[in-house]
């Protein structure tokens, strides 16, 4: 499978008040993105995407992914210009899923990992730069988060078939 990029934690991770279960804290988020990462769910059957699917996979300190339970907080930021010219940087989208909503994934070389696939609300989406955060929540309320990862959401024109 060709990826494109991917995004990987700064290693920081926020503590918790909470009981310690004895479960290492997860130390990077390691996302992965195929070149093209787009989900098209659209009933009226355009080509413009209503979602993204990545891979994600939580590293606890030895480079190879683990399944543990938790929840990912992905958060989709709109890129763009504001009235005054400068860069303005809206939230477009969030989800908080637990990790059983989502599917395993295994890789040779990462190790055991998540299936992300999220599906935002807004058509006004497709033709824009987004940022997309990923973080992950242990059941101790230990967080660590991913770098952001800037992608280009394709916008078909509907007349052509091309993205623009």
């Amino acid at each position: 499978m060709l990826l494109t990029g991917g995004c990987q934690s700064s290693g920081r991770s926020e503590g918790s008040s909470r009981a310690s279960s004895g479960l290492s804290p997860v130390r990077h988020v390691i996302c992965l993105y195929d070149r093209r990462p787009w989900l098209s769910a659209d009933a009226e059957g355009d080509r413009d995407p209503e979602g993204l699917r990545y891979r994600v996979f939580l590293d606890m300190g030895n480079n190879r992914g683990v399944l543990r339970d938790g929840t990912f907080h992905v958060e989709m930021y709109a890129i763009g210009r504001g009235n005054q010219g400068g860069k303005r940087r809206e939230l477009v989208s969030d989800w908080h899923y637990p990790t059983s909503t989502f599917s395993s994934v295994r890789a040779k070389i990462l190790g055991d990992g998540y299936i992300l696939s999220l599906r935002w609300a807004s058509k006004s989406i497709a033709g824009r730069d987004v940022e997309i955060v990923t973080s992950f929540e242990d059941l101790e309320g230990r967080k660590t988060r991913a770098s952001t990862k800037r992608l280009r959401v394709p916008k078909y024109d509907k007349y052509l078939g091309q993205a623009d």
